[in-house]
């Protein structure tokens, strides 16, 4: 398998555990700094780069996660 679909499927089962567990760490150790995302709504709508962002997008999610 080539190697760059391996990373995308290693990214997204960190990506899906992340969600599962509340921990998003296994994901944001692979981000690289010139990552982007989108986001349609909130604080983070919009073009979004860089590893930092991506690291405060994810604490979002599960600081709101903690208040369910």
């Amino acid at each position: 398998m080539d190697t760059i679909i391996q990373t995308a499927l290693q990214a997204y089962a960190a990506l899906a555990a992340g969600h599962k567990a509340g921990s998003f760490q296994n994901y944001i150790d692979m981000l690289t700094e010139d990552y982007v995302f989108y986001s349609p709504v909130g604080e983070f709508r919009g073009k979004n780069v860089g590893k930092e962002r991506a690291i405060q997008f994810y604490k979002a999610i599960t600081d709101a996660k903690a208040d369910f």
